[in-house]
């Protein structure tokens, strides 16, 4: 397995949200806001108690005698001071009354102002990169066209059939048309809301769903019976988030794709697990492989999927045990994944996962489990992460790190990030975790801190691979196997989003070759 080429370039990072981000910051305003609130409240209550003691004095002052009257009325000055003097429960009730409405009016605005900052790059920026991109697509075309012209010329056919046409190396581009300033996250999150508010979009899913899931069958696919552990003990430990954007770029170049589980034992003996889950393999439905495009259909809205099958059988194959902390990190398709096995296990109790990072996965609709640190990566020439129209609800537990690889100083990186396969590509960004390591926001730093369990003691791999039922027939004794597999009682959580369920440890939906019951 080859290194992935990985840029040291840097690039620039926006973090929104997190433990030390702007949405942590106004949920305190709003809480300040709140608190002078209810303390105005209590001034105004306590200047009413003080005028009736004022005229409770005044009653007093009539009826005392000659020698306890001036200090009668002492007190009566004393009780109208304390309630409308300068420094008086009147005026200070008035002051953090106006004080806690511009705390919550300054909240809104930040949040406000968040929010637009981070759901779209300015107008001018992307429409500087549409013109650029438009302009090379129409000089990409016109030299594609003037090569193939060339090669149905005869001269053209003479110098193909010599095995030589430096004609056409010529004339021909040497870059993949360049499609992401057209074609890019607020294009596919645009749609998405737009589909979604007109009520399309789980119809149009349902059908893509029916009509993959068709294409499986066309295609023949064998159906998945389970795992197959292989240790990788030469494996270099994961230490940062660099670390994992290699292991995920690693995954991206293996095929058939395969899930990797870090065992990682800590300095006083107990586990802890990083599950790595890869992207898309499969995009035409045609090999023997479950995460395709059909996982994908199933994955943006949490219905079961054999992707899925084969992350929890990997857990369960693992020996993970309830209570030993879990993270799980994703690209793409392995991105939601992790949110929906995350979202699960907070409902179910049965993996304590602590820890989500995804990169490029349109996540933010699955839901976040309040117990779970998340960290979201997001490209904005990357159409992927904007597919299920939904924004991260950043939160002292959602991490945002938003960029742009098309700006950095690494030529080929930035020409890489024009296309939409560059920009989405695992190693991209893996160049931002590399960058995110060396970042000094107080949000990634205590994401990292959170995580360090995982990032420290010794750690051995073992990748799972995927085991599917010969071309003839199921394997002995699969049938058996299948038919325990439908015994067991489905572990469905309770308030799951939308329709997001999943059955831990073991499958979300029996498959018809079935996986064996995962070990409690």
């Amino acid at each position: 397995m080859t290194q992935p080429d990985i840029s040291d370039a840097p690039l620039r990072l926006n973090v929104y949200g997190g433990a030390g981000g702007t949405q942590a910051v106004t949920e305190d305003l709003k809480a300040a806001s709140r608190v002078l609130g209810a303390s105005s409240e209590d001034l105004v209550e306590a200047g009413r108690a003080l005028l009736l003691a004022a005229l409770a004095f005044e009653d007093a002052h009539r009826l005392a005698l000659p020698e306890v009257a001036p200090h009668v009325w002492d007190a009566r000055e004393a009780a109208v001071e304390a309630r409308d003097g300068p420094h008086g429960a009147a005026v200070l009730a008035r002051e953090a009354e106006e004080i806690g409405v511009r705390v919550g009016e300054v909240a809104r605005i930040l949040l406000e102002r968040e929010d637009a900052a981070r759901s779209h790059v300015p107008t001018f920026v992307h429409l500087a990169w549409t013109l650029r991109d438009a302009v090379d697509t129409r000089v990409w075309v016109t030299r594609s066209a003037a090569a193939l012209a060339w090669s149905a010329s005869p001269l053209g056919i003479i110098a193909g059939a010599v095995g030589t046409d430096p004609v056409r190396e010529a004339l021909a581009p040497d870059d993949p048309v360049p499609t992401a300033g057209y074609f890019h996250k607020n294009v596919t999150e645009l749609l998405a809301v737009t589909l979604r508010r007109r009520g399309w979009y789980e119809p149009m899913r349902e059908r893509l769903r029916a009509l993959t899931r068709w294409v499986d069958h066309l295609a023949g696919e064998p159906d998945l019976v389970g795992v197959e552990p292989r240790p990788r003990p030469d494996a270099d430990p994961v230490r940062s988030l660099a670390d994992l954007g290699t292991l995920l770029a690693e995954l991206d170049a293996i095929h058939p794709r395969e899930v990797a589980v870090d065992r990682v034992v800590q300095a006083d003996g107990t586990l802890a697990w990083i599950v790595t889950i890869p992207g898309t393999a499969d995009t035409v439905g045609a090999n023997p492989e479950e995460f395709d495009i059909e996982a994908n259909v199933a994955a943006v809205a949490g219905d079961p999927s054999e992707a899925g099958d084969v992350v929890l059988a990997a857990m369960a194959e693992a020996g993970i045990a309830p209570g030993e902390p879990v993270m799980l990190a994703g690209h793409s398709q392995g991105g939601m994944l992790a949110a929906d096995i995350a979202l699960a296990a907070s409902e179910t109790g049965r993996y304590d996962v602590r820890s989500v990072l995804t990169i490029g996965a349109p996540a933010a609709a699955i839901g976040h489990a309040p117990d779970v640190q998340y960290l979201h990566l997001e490209n904005a020439p990357d159409p992927t992460p904007g597919a299920d129209g939904a924004l991260n609800p950043l939160g002292p537990h959602v991490t945002v790190v938003a960029f742009d690889s098309r700006a950095t100083e690494d030529r080929a990186l930035a020409e890489r990030s024009r296309t939409i396969v560059g920009a989405h590509h695992a190693t991209t960004y893996a160049a931002a975790l590399a960058a995110a390591d060396r970042h000094r926001s107080a949000s990634l730093t205590h994401w990292k801190q959170q995580s360090a369990p995982f990032l420290s003691g010794e750690s051995t791999r073992t990748h799972y691979g995927q085991l599917h039922e010969p071309a003839g027939g199921p394997p002995a004794g699969a049938g058996a196997t299948a038919s325990a597999a439908q015994q067991v009682e489905p572990c469905r959580p309770a308030g799951a989003v939308g329709s997001r369920t999943a059955d831990l440890p073991r499958l979300a939906e029996p498959s018809l070759g079935g996986i064996p019951p995962a070990r409690p």
